[in-house]
């Protein structure tokens, strides 16, 4: 638990780091400004976060629910599993953040962090919208790699179901073959 915990607070220091640097360059080279209306604006962030952290939690359903069959009893002897979970809960817990980062525009406790580090609110705003990025950009990746161990289990099934239809159509004939031998020799008899 404390190294997911210690990953996870790095990539949050990273991803915040990151926007900054991202937020700077964006705020010295473009025209691009945060909303005038902000309150609704963080009102919309936080539909959109929520509504993604609802997926992600989908996802993760999604993924225990599948756990319990065969071919996911032999991913779990892998990392594929536990990355998967790492991935979701990490979209789930940006979400978290970017919506802590939104309820704070709308109660205006961001402005003792602009008196104390003297940063403009647009730093504030990108260091939000950069955990959202991030966020879309795991979710987008949990989905992803749900859809190959799904495609795995189902082409493993898919194995199984075509190896048993093999057998039964081999069964068949052996029976064809028996009753022709069986009416052959009764009609020798």
């Amino acid at each position: 638990m404390k190294k997911t915990l210690g990953r996870l607070i790095i990539e949050l220091l990273i991803a915040s780091i990151l926007s900054v640097i991202i937020g700077t360059i964006v705020d010295k080279c473009t025209n691009i400004t945060i909303p005038d209306d902000m309150q609704n604006f963080q009102f919309n962030i936080i539909t959109i976060t929520t509504v993604f952290a609802g997926f992600s939690f989908s996802v993760l359903g999604v993924l225990i629910s599948l756990s319990s069959t065969s071919v996911m009893e032999r991913l779990k002897e892998t990392s594929e599993l536990k990355t998967s979970c790492n991935v979701i809960t990490d979209s789930i817990v940006f979400f978290m953040v970017t919506f802590f980062w939104a309820l704070s525009f709308i109660l205006g406790f961001e402005q003792p962090f602009i008196a104390i580090f003297r940063i403009r609110k647009g730093y504030l705003f990108s260091v939000e919208m950069g955990h959202l990025l991030y966020g879309i950009i795991l979710f987008l990746r949990s989905v992803y790699r749900m859809a190959y161990m799904i495609h795995y289990i189902f082409s493993d099934s898919q194995r199984k179901a075509d190896k048993k239809l093999k057998d039964f159509s081999a069964s068949v004939k052996n029976i064809k073959k028996e009753m022709e031998n069986f009416k052959s020799n009764s009609d020798d008899m």
